[in-house]
């Protein structure tokens, strides 16, 4: 298969993945606003937000070194080499979890009753906020690039 044609099946693969997942979360949307209300949706929305943002402001973005120097070392025929490269996006991966679930738990601890959030609301975010101790994300989407495997992360992506 050419260059251009396996760019063009991944970037469509890629686009359905994406697709689908946004159409179930607007599913999703709709339903905990139904089932929820507006204030308690609120607050779920904040969570949601608050969780987002430590997620993103404390994600090393392994995927780019592993791609880069993955595809230097299976070029160069280093096993070893590979296996030290996807060890250390793993590492900084589960320190990038840890450290976000940490300061999301600190932050609800010490900030949400300076704000003026219900205390009733505290337990809530915590449960919600556990889930970035197993945000690991960066160094398995650089693997599925580097092998060319554009399918399974949208397939993960979808479901």
């Amino acid at each position: 298969m050419s260059s251009k044609k396996r760019l063009l099946k991944n970037a469509a693969t890629l686009f359905a993945g994406t697709a689908v997942s946004i159409l179930l979360g607007i599913l999703t949307l709709a339903c905990n606003a139904r089932g929820l209300g507006a204030e308690l949706f609120g607050v779920f929305a904040i969570f949601q937000a608050f969780n987002a943002l430590l997620t993103r402001l404390l994600t090393f973005d392994t995927w780019q070194p592993v791609i880069q120097l993955g595809a230097q070392a299976i070029h160069d025929q280093k096993d070893e080499e590979l296996r030290d490269i996807l060890r250390l996006g793993f590492f900084f991966d589960g320190v990038s979890a840890i450290l976000s679930g940490i300061v999301a738990l600190v932050t609800i601890i010490v900030l949400l009753p300076i704000i003026g959030v219900e205390q009733q609301y505290a337990g809530l975010m915590m449960i919600s906020s556990i889930s970035l101790f197993f945000t690991i994300s960066g160094t398995p989407n650089g693997i599925f690039r580097l092998f060319n495997r554009f399918d399974l992360p949208a397939k993960l992506q979808a479901s």
